[in-house]
């Protein structure tokens, strides 16, 4: 958290509240894969500047202070007197080869920049202490395409912005710039680039409808940051040659919502949260990244809603557990109502996140578990779906695994054609496995090793390979009660455990 940020909560919840509203009907669309070319679909980009019949060459602008920014209006003739309602407008210019392009600073008049065409600068536009800029419609290319710097009040509109290839930067730089947006622009790296937008210290960005892509290192990042909307955008292949290249990676910041992004195709993760608190990641479309689709660290409270996450891993899957969703140290995470298909290793990973609460997920083909919760406390995980999760790395596999957690609660989940077992019980004690329908599995329903404490009844077990219930070597007082079992290997259960209780209260 960033203490100059953490301010009006309520206000920010009741903007949240609106985004959500606003948002529902247009992102119906979300749903619809959205990918890039790599994955054979068509990637809808958004709409570039429209071309002018002809830019008028200029040289560059310089201005500090009102003064000098009236002064330069009457002398170049700008329409506007700098108003709300009739801001000076800087419009139809083509300027180029310059250290800095357009130059802003110490300024509060309005001021519109419109329908221009500025290239191969260090800066194409770099506003200081300035507020009230309007940027539309202009094609920006530089080492960096905008930068903006203290600033207040900026939105850039439909903007196609790029970095020249000789020493490229970022597309969009900010620092400490509060209530700015960015909307419908095309933001294209090149290779040794950084980030398409890079932001620090920012408050109140909006980022909506815009096409993100080819950076060498994140699409978007924001650091130090409080309160972000990124909202519909589009990024991919963002390729992390140095290292990074997460679609949209946020760090040590507060108070994010991601709605309805397309995020295919990048070198890491795709969303990468790291130190932030009260983020929701909502309806996105999340596919083909080459670590995670999501990765959750040191975070609390993060909510990980209605989701397509899809065919991710393929970069570490020798190295250790890739997921569609992995958390680390983020306590009270959310996941819920997410679909999941074929991720390597894990569709979900938990790991060192205590309070969780996992449900109405849809698990399919997962290479190694479906979920697997490790070092987690008191993690409930209900009404889920998991299905054809493969097993393929060493150890046991299988629709969940609990690994040394506590108190955690598996109820009325269903698994089934999962390989190992359907749910594993690993040096963990003192949780519930209650009204779970398990079927299918390669090995065992339900296989409890080195774990006590359990309370396992009302299941269904039926059709596995071995056992339906195994209480192996080091399992003790568990309680196995009320299940239906059925047609599953040699025997219907087995016990090697010590002490474990087959019937309870005269039941079993």
């Amino acid at each position: 958290m960033v203490n100059k940020f953490a301010m009006v909560e309520n206000l920010k919840h009741v903007k949240l509240s609106l985004f959500v509203m606003i948002f529902t009907v247009l992102l119906v669309s979300t749903f619809v894969p959205l990918t890039n070319p790599m994955t054979n679909n068509e990637v809808i980009h958004k709409t570039s500047p429209k071309s002018v019949v002809s830019y008028d060459p200029h040289p560059d602008i310089f201005i500090v202070g009102d003064e000098a920014l009236n002064a330069t209006a009457v002398g170049e003739g700008w329409a506007g007197d700098g108003s709300s309602g009739d801001p000076f407008i800087i419009e139809g210019y083509e300027i180029t080869n310059e250290e800095t392009l357009i130059y802003l600073e110490d300024t509060r008049y309005h001021v519109r920049i419109q329908d221009c065409n500025l290239t191969y600068s260090e800066y194409a536009v770099l506003l200081t202490n300035v507020t009230n800029v309007v940027i539309e419609n202009c094609i920006l290319n530089g080492y960096y395409g905008l930068g903006m710097f203290n600033v207040t009040g900026i939105d850039v509109l439909r903007c196609d912005i790029s970095v020249h290839p000789e020493d490229p930067y970022s597309g969009i730089e900010m620092d400490d710039a509060i209530d700015c947006s960015i909307s419908s622009c095309v933001i294209q790296g090149v290779p040794t680039s950084d980030s398409g937008i890079y932001g620090q210290y920012s408050e109140g960005i909006t980022l909506f409808n815009n096409t993100v892509f080819e950076w060498d290192d994140h699409g978007i990042f924001f650091g130090g940051c409080y309160d972000m909307d990124i909202l519909n955008n589009t990024v991919y292949w963002n390729e992390g040659s140095g290292g990074g290249g997460c679609g949209i990676q946020i760090v040590e910041s507060e108070l994010a919502y991601i709605l309805g992004n397309n995020i295919t195709e990048n070198m890491d993760n795709g969303i990468t949260i790291d130190s932030v608190d009260n983020v929701t990641i909502i309806e996105n479309h999340i596919d083909y990244n080459w670590i995670h689709g999501i990765s959750i660290a040191s975070s609390e409270y993060c909510i990980i809603q209605d989701n397509w996450i899809a065919r991710h891993g393929d970069g570490i899957i020798d190295e250790g557990p890739a997921c569609g969703i992995t958390t680390y140290f983020a306590d009270y995470t959310q996941i819920i109502g997410n679909d999941f298909f074929g991720n390597a290793l894990n569709s979900i990973t938990l790991g060192y996140s205590d309070f969780c609460y996992i449900s109405n997920n849809f698990l399919n083909y997962s290479y190694d578990h479906g979920m697997w919760v490790y070092i987690s406390h008191n993690v409930t995980i209900e009404e889920n779906e998991i299905y054809n999760s493969y097993g393929i790395d060493s150890g046991p596999s299988c629709g969940i695994l609990v690994e040394r957690s506590n108190d955690t609660i598996l109820n009325q989940n269903t698994l089934g054609h999962n390989s190992e077992n359907g749910i594993s019980l690993r040096h963990s004690h003192d949780g519930v496995v209650n009204g779970n329908t398990i079927f299918d599995s390669e090995f065992s329903g339900i296989y409890a090793y080195d774990s006590s404490g359990w309370d396992i009844s009302h299941n269904v077990i039926y059709d596995n390979g071995a056992p339906g219930i195994v209480m192996e070597k080091g399992a003790y007082d568990n309680y196995i009660y009320y299940n239906d079992i059925g047609w599953s290997g040699e025997f219907i259960v087995l016990d090697n455990g010590v002490g474990n209780y087959w019937n309870y209260s005269g039941v079993g």
